[in-house]
């Protein structure tokens, strides 16, 4: 949960940067294209994040074997 905290912190900083108003501001500054790249960059991270995630929650069939032969 706490790995969750700066993905959530990023994702609301994005979400907030949304509203017509945030955009017009990037245009103004000439930061329209970096903003959207910020956007592509967080959710390339949350795709990546959210696979980690249910890798490690997938039990490992083959450890669990292993570790039953050991025994």
């Amino acid at each position: 949960m706490a790995e969750r905290v700066p993905f959530n912190i990023a994702e609301e900083i994005v979400k907030k940067l949304g509203p017509l108003a945030a955009q017009e501001i990037a245009i103004w500054w000439g930061l329209k294209g970096q903003l959207s790249k910020l956007n592509s960059t967080v959710t390339r991270i949350k795709a990546v994040l959210l696979d980690a995630e249910e890798r490690v929650q997938k039990p490992h069939h083959q450890l669990e074997d292993w570790f039953a032969k050991l025994q």
